[in-house]
């Protein structure tokens, strides 16, 4: 997703809080005009990326 760096999203929370929203936001907006397959894919990233952020805080 532009305007965030992984760096940015394990050190800052407000921008890990923003990317997330935005990254839901997109999941549902998939999900909504059909593309299912497009929302799972997002989704599973979604969740390897928020596992990731995890194991270092």
């Amino acid at each position: 997703m532009q305007g965030f760096t992984y760096d940015e999203i394990i050190s800052d929370i407000e921008k890990r809080d923003k990317f997330f929203e935005l990254y839901d936001r997109l999941i549902g907006l998939l999900k909504a005009n059909g593309r299912g397959k497009s929302a799972l894919i997002h989704a599973k990233k979604r969740k390897e990326i928020w596992e990731e952020i995890t194991l270092l805080d």
